[in-house]
């Protein structure tokens, strides 16, 4: 894609977009009684600044896992709107064992990701899943989940000159896709949800245990994020304080990290 051929969207408009996709994910999970909770920076800016963190440029929701397949299975027979889409899995070819809720009038340039792959500006919605209850067997299950996505991570990349390997990727990316994927899904599945006694978000970035117990949806309270109230836990300051330490401390200007989104109007 010609981005160049696309204009440019502020940081102002992609939160725009992002407060819009919020607004309708909160109000479907209120209309199916489907629970979820603002987490990561989203949580600290909520509680910390009523809003964004002021240099933030994402927003993310974790849910337990039955409430998020059924929101993946809901939304798909009732939304109405052709722009608006819960990415998940391996639709569209993108191996995520997590949500990406995605305005289609928008493309993102991606800056994180090997493959370069064009996205749409979207929130992130985290399940969450059962987690064994010895840390050591949990943190082996955590570990291989990752390597597991990053070796998604690679079949979707067909950036090399060697034909060779450019034939076997275009071959063997879906099929190499779904095998990873399955193998992701069998320890995310491995226990009914709520029969162990910790949960944990889909593993993504951090290899660490980042348990909630499993009764973390059941006490939620609603909080202030630019203007309208959302669905959080209620025992936010442990669980931010153990996941950041002082979160309500600004971090130095050099650890202020953003995803860099370059984000552009459909014509």
């Amino acid at each position: 894609m010609k981005f160049d051929e696309n204009k440019k969207m502020s940081l102002e408009e992609i939160r725009k977009v992002q407060i819009n996709l919020l607004i309708k994910f909160d109000d479907f999970c209120r209309k199916h009684n489907l629970k979820y909770a603002l987490d990561g920076g989203t949580l600290i800016g909520a509680v910390r600044h009523k809003g964004y963190i002021p240099w933030d440029d994402d927003i993310d929701i974790v849910m337990p896992f039955p409430d998020f397949l059924k929101f993946v299975d809901l939304f798909e027979k009732e939304n109405k709107e052709d722009n608006i889409r819960m990415l998940y899995g391996t639709e569209d070819g993108y191996g995520f064992h997590f949500g990406k809720f995605v305005d289609k009038n928008t493309v993102v340039k991606s800056h994180f990701r090997e493959d370069k792959r064009i996205y749409s500006v979207w929130i992130d919605v985290f399940p969450t899943y059962s987690i064994d209850d010895n840390d050591e067997i949990a943190l082996s299950k955590i570990n291989k989940i990752m390597d597991y996505y990053e070796k998604t991570w690679h079949y979707e990349s067909i950036k090399t000159r060697n034909p060779i390997k450019k034939i076997y990727h275009m071959l063997c990316n879906d099929v190499m896709l779904k095998k990873y994927m399955n193998k992701i899904n069998k320890i995310l599945f491995e226990y009914e949800y709520g029969t162990t006694k910790r949960i944990r978000p889909v593993p993504v970035i951090s290899r660490k245990l980042l348990c909630m117990n499993n009764d973390y949806f059941e006490n939620r309270v609603l909080m202030e994020f630019e203007g309208r109230e959302y669905y959080g836990p209620k025992d936010y300051d442990k669980y931010l304080t153990n996941m950041y330490g002082d979160y309500m401390k600004l971090p130095p200007e050099d650890q202020r990290k953003t995803h860099n989104i370059d984000a552009y109007w459909v014509k």
